[in-house]
């Protein structure tokens, strides 16, 4: 009988010890001086002790549980307890420091062990390890907030958009019309002076309105394999950055890039519009007189890494670094900081739009990038943005053209009288001959005329959108069909559409986007009346 009961006794304990051991949570029980006396694999795994080294040890030692970064006093806490209610529930968030690696995040509950005459002689203790359900619910959380980001400026796009189209062609002879006039003047006239600050102020306005298309593109433009460090030296020569340095001379700007990087996939004009955007708002936070530093760099995650402001997916990236010493973004305007209209210190800008930050946020995303800002108090705020390698080599960029004059033939199609009559004078002024039209079907007219005539239009600016239903495409869809391989230009106030894009694959050979002034106008023309004619096309 006696040998029996050891048996059974002992298929018991074989029984509960692959039972505890087959449970995922950590089970861990002590004696009455908190000594461990069973300890199962699943605490083993977490602890990095293995049960025969951690059997009479005491608990704290083997599981030392830290709150709030001080170490839990188990026996303390059970010598203060009444009755069988558990120490502490599953609630209980708590921090494990293991024999070697990371601490992990565990939940625990516990409670007494007693007798059968109520004495407590013992303490059992169940964790569960969180650690990865804290990052998956981070992840989630973060996702959650990126949707409700892109939501928000989706819809801040689609009305900025609209605005912004029509802004432009009101600004576009208060942008071309300076040019004109100096043009006409003495070089001693003082109204030279008066033109300038018109010139300067419409450049600002310029600069907005192209915030809100950019805002209001949802990612609609043509991508092609770029260089950063191109953007990069194209945004350091542009007017932008001069009146900044202008504006602040004791700001050091200092570059480092990286030539010969990897090109990545991305629309040149949108990218060194963020450049400079990012540049403004670090030049606004800055005091009279400090260092901006723009770097460029190959960057190599083999892993996901957590950025404050959004985690960065493993990969290829060319990095663009903006730094400023002494600026500074308070950590608690950090989740806003890429808003339209945040404008605080560090943020937005005190005298643009609002809209930079939110800009450059817009663009990166559109590149299926990443954004990471970090903060030291004292020494300044860095931005940096990461763009995936494209693997193909960047495309050349277009040559200027000095020489812009010419004496071919233009028709203008432009449903905007003010806009029609600036860009006429303009290409007048250059020496083209030029016709105009009001609408599509009086342009056909006009076109079909000097055709019949002997005389064909050398080139077509039209705009895309007009008043009636028959648009730029298919004005220029009609014209093909009169006098296959026609030059043409695309003119208009959004940025470029999927029927712009039509329009340029049939033979549309170069898209100006409004207001312009006299030398962007004139480069473009010369750049296609220059452009050689497709095989079987005519010129």
């Amino acid at each position: 009988y006696k040998h029996q009961m050891e048996r059974r006794l002992q298929e018991s304990e074989t029984w509960l010890k692959t039972t505890l051991n087959c449970i995922a949570d950590g089970v861990a029980a002590t004696d009455s001086e908190f000594r461990v006396r069973l300890f199962n694999a699943a605490a083993e795994r977490a602890s990095g002790w293995a049960a025969g080294d951690a059997l009479g040890r005491p608990l704290c030692e083997v599981l030392p549980l830290f709150r709030d970064n001080a170490l839990l006093d188990v026996a303390s806490i059970v010598s203060k307890a009444d009755g069988d209610s558990p120490l502490f529930s599953a609630e209980n968030e708590m921090r494990l420091k293991p024999r070697s690696g990371s601490d992990l995040a565990v939940s625990v509950s516990a409670a007494p062990i007693r007798g059968e005459q109520g004495r407590r002689i013992g303490l059992v203790l169940v964790f569960r390890d969180i650690t990865e359900i804290k990052k998956a619910n981070a992840r989630e959380r973060e996702m959650h907030e990126r949707l409700i980001r892109s939501k928000r400026m989706e819809s801040i796009g689609m009305l900025a958009g609209g605005i912004a189209h029509d802004l432009n062609n009101i600004l576009g002879p208060i942008v071309g019309y300076p040019d004109l006039i100096a043009g006409q003047l003495p070089k001693s006239s003082p109204i030279r002076q008066d033109l300038d600050i018109i010139r300067n102020s419409a450049h600002k306005a310029v600069e907005i309105v192209r915030d809100l298309l950019t805002l209001g593109r949802a990612g609609r433009y043509p991508m092609e394999p770029v260089a950063l460090d191109a953007i990069v030296e194209s945004a350091r020569q542009s007017g932008s950055v001069r009146l900044l340095r202008e504006k602040k001379p004791m700001v050091d700007v200092e570059f480092n890039l990286q030539h010969g990087a990897p090109a990545i996939l991305g629309s040149a004009q949108h990218l060194a519009q963020m450049v400079i955007c990012l540049v403004t708002n670090v030049y606004d936070t800055m005091p009279e007189s400090g260092k901006i530093l723009l770097s460029t760099s190959e960057v190599h995650l083999s892993e996901s890494m957590p950025g404050i402001f959004e985690t960065i997916e493993r990969g290829d990236y060319v990095a663009l670094e903006v730094f400023g010493a002494g600026s500074c973004i308070d950590l608690d305007d950090l989740s806003r900081i890429f808003e339209p209209f945040i404008i605080r210190k560090g943020i937005g800008s005190s005298v643009g739009s609002g809209l930079g930050l939110a800009v450059v946020y817009g663009v990166v995303k559109d590149h299926k990038g990443f954004l990471d800002v970090r903060m030291e108090q004292g020494k300044g705020t860095s931005f940096k943005l990461y763009f995936p390698v494209c693997g193909r080599p960047a495309a050349g960029s277009p040559q200027s053209n000095s020489n812009c004059r010419g004496n071919e033939t233009v028709l203008v199609v432009d449903d905007d009288e003010e806009q029609r009559r600036f860009t006429a004078r303009a290409l007048g002024a250059l020496g083209y001959r030029v016709l105009t039209a009001n609408n599509g079907r009086a342009s056909l007219d006009v076109f079909e005329k000097e055709l019949r005539a002997g005389r064909p239009v050398a080139l077509v600016l039209l705009d895309m959108i007009m008043a009636d239903d028959f648009d730029g495409l298919a004005t220029y869809q009609k014209m093909l069909e009169l006098r296959p391989g026609q030059k043409a230009i695309v003119l208009s106030g959004f940025t470029i559409t999927d029927r712009i894009k039509e329009a340029m694959s049939e033979g549309v050979g170069e898209f100006i986007q409004k207001p312009f002034n006299i030398e962007e106008l004139g480069e473009a023309v010369r750049r296609e009346l220059d452009r050689k004619p497709d095989a079987g096309g005519q010129g």
